[in-house]
């Protein structure tokens, strides 16, 4: 694919996962990198995250993107979103690439039409919440 995957730690206890990951990408001989700077997500290819914030961002972002679930709550976003998952079990080099060919092969507008919808969502949600809080006055 010429992509050089780039560990993106979005919290301090994230560096300890980075580096088993990046143990596992040395014994498959891919080159790896690790990154503190969630503001870089715009400007990738691709984005493949265990964590839920990681697929926050790039949907926002509109970068294509599949989750790897170790939580429950990663799998049901990816779900929500319409977003390519592949479970932490299931993890091999083949399976990423399957991963990636998914999340890579989307048409164009398929995120910005995916991030309208949970948006509209979220605005039905905030707004059923604001009513729910009114009735209680």
């Amino acid at each position: 694919y010429g992509l050089r995957p780039e560990l993106l730690c979005l919290a301090p206890e994230d560096r300890a996962g980075a580096k088993s990951v990046g143990a596992i990408l040395s014994e498959w001989n891919v080159p790896w990198e690790i990154s503190e700077d969630p503001g870089r997500i715009g400007g990738l290819r691709l984005v493949i995250s265990m964590r839920l914030h990681g697929l926050i961002f790039a949907l926002r972002e509109e970068t294509p993107a599949g989750g790897v679930s170790y939580d429950p709550k990663v799998a049901a976003f990816c779900k929500e979103a319409a977003l390519p998952c592949l479970d932490l079990g299931a993890v091999s080099p083949e399976a990423l690439c399957r991963l990636a060919d998914e999340a890579l092969g989307e048409t164009p507008g398929h995120l910005a039409q995916n991030l309208a919808a949970l948006r509209a969502r979220e605005r039905i949600s905030g707004d059923r919440a604001a009513e729910l809080l009114r009735i209680g006055d």
